[in-house]
């Protein structure tokens, strides 16, 4: 669902897969997320924002859409 919508709105993205990517599933762990999707967004001055799950309103408030 969330693929979908960032590709929808043009907003690139890395899918990476935790199944078949042990360094993904444990940057994901590191994250203190242990589901997807994991969403982080970085921002130009460096700052991350990390969102578990989908949700539409939180990405469009921190993608300014």
């Amino acid at each position: 669902m969330e693929r979908a919508w960032l590709s929808r709105n043009g907003i690139a993205f890395e899918d990476r897969d935790i199944m078949d990517d042990r360094a993904a599933m444990d940057e994901l762990i590191k994250l203190g997320s242990r589901s997807t999707p994991t969403t982080v967004i970085e921002t130009e001055g460096g700052d991350r924002q990390v969102l578990i799950g989908f949700h539409e309103a939180q990405l469009r408030k921190l993608l300014g859409l």
